[in-house]
C-alpha cells in the first residue's frame, strides 16, 4: 500500500508538472483543459490518476449534447477496469430513470457474463419489485437455460444438449 502511495504521489507530481506546462502554453483553465487536449506517450503507468481523499468522486464527467459521459476503449485490455474493495459496494453501478441500468453488447460473444466463487451467491442474480426477476428471450432458441449437477436443485439439464460450454 505505501509503495502504490509513493508510486502515486510520484505521478501526482508529474502531473501536477504537466498541468503547469500546459497552462503556461495556455491548454489549461481554471474550468479545465478545452476539447481536444491530449497528454499522451509510452507510459508505463496510467496517464491520469486522480486521487480524492474526500467522500466525493475522483472524476466526474457530464456530456448535455447527447454522448457519452465516459467513453473508453482498449485495442488489448478492457475498455473499462473498475474494482471495489467494500463488501457492500460494486465496482460497477448504473442507475437510469428511463433506460436500462447497465447494458452489455457483443456482436461474437455473450453480452453479460457474471461469476462468483461463493458457495451462498449466484453469478447472476435479478429483482423486480413488480415484475419478473430475471427474463430471457432468443429469436432463435431456448430464452432461458439452466443446468446444476445436483438431483435435489432446479436447473438440471445437458450442457451438451444446448451445446454450452
Amino acid at each position: 500500500m505505501q509503495d502504490r502511495i509513493v508510486r502515486a504521489g510520484r505521478v501526482a507530481a508529474v502531473l501536477v508538472g504537466v498541468v503547469g506546462i500546459l497552462s503556461l502554453l495556455g491548454a489549461a483553465t481554471l474550468d479545465g483543459f478545452p476539447p481536444g487536449t491530449r497528454v499522451a506517450g509510452p507510459h508505463q503507468d496510467a496517464v491520469l490518476i486522480l486521487l480524492n481523499e474526500g467522500a466525493g468522486s475522483a472524476l466526474r464527467a457530464h456530456a448535455t449534447g447527447g454522448g457519452a459521459g465516459v467513453l473508453a476503449s482498449s485495442a488489448t485490455g478492457y475498455g473499462v477496469h473498475a474494482m471495489a474493495d467494500a463488501a457492500n459496494r460494486s465496482a460497477v453501478f448504473g442507475i437510469s430513470s428511463g433506460g436500462l441500468g447497465v447494458k452489455g453488447q457483443s456482436d461474437a460473444n455473450d453480452g453479460v457474463v457474471g461469476t462468483t466463487a461463493s458457495a451462498s451467491k449466484s453469478g447472476v442474480w435479478g429483482h423486480s419489485v413488480a415484475g419478473i426477476g430475471v427474463t430471457g428471450s432468443s429469436a432463435n432458441n431456448n430464452g432461458v437455460v439452466g443446468w446444476t449437477q445436483s438431483s435435489e436443485r432446479s436447473g438440471r439439464a445437458s450442457r451438451e444438449l444446448y451445446h454450452l460450454k
